[in-house]
C-alpha cells in the first residue's frame, strides 16, 4: 500500500483548529507557530505505517463532517467557542475512537508545539506564550 498523500487544505485546517483548542489559542501572533505544527502533525501522520495513517486520516475527515453536520461548517472555520466544544463533544463520546483521536492529537500536538524554539524561548523567560 502507498504512503498517505498530502492533505487537503480543509485537512490541515481541522489540525490547525486542534492545534488552537489544545495549546496555541487565538492570538493572532501565534499564527506561524500553529501553521508550523500543524505541518510537523501532517508529516507525522503521512510518516505513519500505512494502515495508521489512512485510519487517522479517516477518522480526522469523519470528525470535520461531524462539525459540519452539527454547525454547518467545517470544523477549521469554528470560532473558538464551537471548537472547544466540538472536542469536548469527541473527547466524551461512547466511541474510543473518537476519545482516542482526540487524545492522539492533543498529545502530539502538545509535544510538537512545546518543541518549537519560540515556545520554548518564551517559557525560558518567563514570559506568558500566549
Amino acid at each position: 500500500m502507498q504512503r498517505l498523500q498530502p492533505p487537503t487544505a480543509q485537512f490541515q485546517d481541522s489540525i490547525r483548529g486542534l492545534v488552537r483548542v489544545f495549546v496555541a489559542g487565538e492570538a493572532p501572533e501565534q499564527g506561524p507557530v500553529v501553521h508550523r505544527v500543524a505541518t510537523l502533525m501532517t508529516d507525522r501522520i503521512a510518516a505513519m505505517p500505512w494502515i495508521f495513517s489512512w485510519g487517522v486520516a479517516v477518522l480526522t475527515i469523519w470528525f470535520e463532517l461531524s462539525a459540519f453536520f452539527r454547525y454547518f461548517r467545517s470544523f477549521g472555520s469554528l470560532d473558538a467557542q464551537h471548537r472547544a466544544r466540538h472536542v469536548r463533544r469527541w473527547r466524551e463520546s461512547r466511541l474510543g475512537l473518537c476519545r482516542d483521536l482526540v487524545d492522539l492529537y492533543e498529545r502530539m500536538l502538545c509535544f510538537l508545539y512545546y518543541s518549537q524554539p519560540e515556545v520554548q524561548q518564551h517559557l525560558g523567560s518567563g514570559e506568558r506564550v500566549v
